[in-house]
């Protein structure tokens, strides 16, 4: 199975997107985040918009390829706070993903990696961050796992999957909780370091399975 994702992420920035363009959507993310999912229709509108008729225009920032439309939607928005384009492809576990992030109109990251990470750094410049990015980085805290394509995005807000992954950082919470106050030495401090590492093996079977 492959993964496919492109589209720009923020806050409150993004809400007044969607009185523009009526095929823009705002999705909620974990984190206070939103994403707003570059669909077709969502695309050809902005560009439509943009280039009334004329050839799409692109630029490229640092290695990445680009639409000027999607650039200046973004520097516009990113004059209230951040926003991000984020871009990822993978088939088999193979593929990249770029990512760039604006802040006041300027372009603060752009970066290309063959491999998962380009989407983690623009999740930091939000604040966001890992503990154990093993176990669970910030792609997956933020919830971007729960779609496969796209296109699929816009269908559905809630995902089976999303409520499967908080229930276990909530008991991985509850786990190290347990460890924080219990006696080293004790049969239940063994106990609950046993069932964190169970937790921790869920989770990583569960960022394996999203990432195939």
């Amino acid at each position: 199975m492959g993964y496919e994702l492109t589209a720009l992420i923020g806050r409150e920035n993004l809400a007044s997107v969607p009185l523009e363009y009526s095929n823009a959507c705002v999705i909620p993310l974990r984190h206070n985040l939103q994403m707003i999912p570059l669909t077709i229709a969502f695309w050809n509108e902005l560009g439509d918009r943009h280039d009334a008729g004329s050839p799409r225009r692109y630029e490229h920032i640092g290695a990445i390829s680009i639409s000027t439309c999607i650039v200046e939607l973004a520097q516009q928005l990113s004059k209230q706070d951040y926003v991000a384009y984020v871009e990822a492809g993978f088939l088999g576990g193979i593929g990249s993903q770029q990512a760039i992030v604006w802040q006041e109109g300027k372009v603060i990251l752009a970066t290309t990696m063959y491999d998962f990470g380009a989407i983690n750094q623009a999740l930091r410049c939000f604040g966001v961050q890992a503990n154990n990015p093993d176990i669970l980085d910030e792609f997956m805290m933020v919830g971007l796992g729960r779609w496969r394509y796209t296109e699929h995005w816009p269908e559905s807000r809630v995902a089976p999957q999303s409520r499967e992954l908080l229930q276990l950082l909530m008991a991985l919470a509850q786990a190290e909780k347990a460890l924080r106050e219990l006696n080293p030495g004790s049969s239940s401090y063994q106990l609950a370091e046993a069932h964190k590492k169970c937790i921790e093996q869920q989770l990583r079977d569960i960022r394996h399975r999203e990432r195939k």
